[in-house]
């Protein structure tokens, strides 16, 4: 369990970090890209475009869509 100033560091390069290219599968974040796409993708087919955000994944589904 990281502390406040542990998780501080960790969360400052957040964004960073789950870009980082993953060739090798042994990324901690393996497969992100790939979640959150597949989400990414499941939310344009859905009928209704209402979308709630409640804090998950620094927001990068949301932008995605808010610019598509």
């Amino acid at each position: 369990m990281l502390d406040k100033k542990g998780f501080d560091l960790w969360a400052y390069d957040y964004d960073t970090i789950v870009g980082l290219p993953d060739d090798d599968n042994t990324y901690t974040f393996a497969g992100y890209k790939l979640i959150l796409n597949k989400v990414y993708n499941e939310v344009l087919d859905l009928y209704s475009k209402n979308i709630l955000d409640i804090g998950y994944s620094a927001e990068t589904i949301t932008i995605k869509l808010y610019e598509k």
